[in-house]
């Protein structure tokens, strides 16, 4: 007796594996748009200096273009999974750090902590932003990929727009509270992204379509 064949789902309505993938993608960037949000409005407190929100948002997008060659490269070596889960596990432990220095609890938050914590927001949206866009490849059959894409992306730009206002709401709210809902945000997004099953046993469905995703988007970031 042969082995029944196991058809791909007839939509995405199906596929849990993508919706996975989609919620744990628009938690990603909402979450990273709170918290560049919130970072902004922190020095602005800090130091009334405009200058500075400039340098905050220099220091998270310089790692895009310097790693940008390691990044791409990382995402077509390495577990996709495991490089997301990783870079929202670190973007968590920045909010929670946020989060404590908000409170008071044992440091405050400085102008230098700002600093030094955005270079690392921006290290890790360098290795999570073409890790993402290459992982969908991997989790839905070729006949569903196209509308899965255009799916994603809608998702991904409606959380660009609508996040940041979030964001600056939330803080009107107070600090501790936005941050501590970022980490929860974060947090939760890790875990979708550790119970991903990739349809495929191979990570590089597309070799090298991580390096070239990566370097697309630090020309265009």
């Amino acid at each position: 007796m042969t082995d029944a064949v196991v058809s791909p789902p007839p939509s995405l309505r199906h596929s849990r594996p993508f919706w996975t993938f989609w919620l744990a993608r628009v938690l990603l960037t909402g979450g990273f748009q709170i918290l560049t949000v919130a970072i902004g409005w922190q020095v602005y407190a800090i130091t009334g200096r405009a200058l500075d929100l400039g340098l905050v948002g220099l220091l998270q997008f310089l790692p895009r273009v310097l790693l940008v060659l390691v990044t791409g490269s990382a995402a077509d070596r390495y577990d996709r999974r495991a490089i997301v889960a990783i870079s929202m596990a670190v973007q968590a432990l920045v909010s929670a750090v946020l989060l404590l220095g908000s409170l008071g609890v044992n440091f405050h938050i400085s102008r230098e902590l700002i600093f030094v914590l955005s270079v690392l927001i921006g290290i890790c949206r360098a290795f999570d932003m073409p890790t993402m866009q290459s992982l969908l490849p991997n989790l839905v059959p070729s006949t569903l990929l196209a509308p899965a894409i255009a799916l994603a992306a809608s998702a991904n730009e409606a959380a660009t727009i609508i996040a940041p206002a979030l964001g600056g709401l939330l803080f009107a709210l107070g600090a501790s509270f936005t941050y501590g809902l970022d980490f929860a945000v974060y947090f939760t997004g890790m875990l979708l992204m550790l119970s991903l099953q990739p349809r495929l046993t191979d990570r590089q469905r597309w070799p090298g379509h991580a390096r070239f995703v990566a370097a697309g988007g630090a020309l265009h970031r």
